[in-house]
């Protein structure tokens, strides 16, 4: 990953901490924030509905925060989960995801949905492991591997979804 794109999304975590109060500022100090992350990096920087978004020129795009919504390159193939999405990233150029969400229900009801999905979506389960409060399910399809945790973090569930092409 090139230090530029590493710089902005270290930079954009720590923004994502402020962004209620930069919006609370007006719209003036949500410019001035993106021009001068833009002008650090390289990237495309949006500050708005309580998250991050940033486009490097390598054709990745990374966002952080509540409010913020699948991109329309996120793999079709791949099969998404209800709830609250809070980060995301996804390279055009090498075919990559990473997203989690915060979602409804147990560890091992909502896994148990989860590979369910995967299945039917053409993916083999490949490997699942449950180690205290998270599952971890592997799976191969499509072209591409697919990995899932789902764990308890201090009574919350996250979902973490991965996928890459099989190289």
């Amino acid at each position: 990953m090139n230090q530029k794109f590493v710089r902005a999304l270290a930079l954009s975590g720590i923004l994502i901490l402020g962004v209620p109060v930069l919006s609370s500022c007006g719209q003036s100090v949500e410019s001035i924030a993106e021009k001068a992350l833009e002008s650090g990096t390289g990237a495309d920087v949006d500050i708005a509905d309580g998250g991050v978004t940033v486009k490097s020129t390598d054709g990745t795009t990374t966002a952080i925060g509540e409010g913020i919504a699948l991109p329309s390159d996120w793999p079709s193939d791949v099969p998404t989960i209800d709830g609250t999405l809070v980060t995301v990233s996804v390279s055009g150029t090498k075919g990559e995801a990473n997203a989690m969400w915060k979602v409804a229900g147990d560890v091992t009801t909502v896994a148990g949905a989860y590979k369910s999905e995967l299945q039917k979506a053409g993916y083999t389960i490949v490997n699942e492991t449950t180690i205290a409060q998270t599952t971890l399910i592997g799976a191969e399809g499509n072209g591409k591997n697919v990995s899932a945790s789902v764990t308890d973090a201090d009574g919350e569930t996250l979902v973490t979804i991965t996928s890459a092409p099989i190289s």
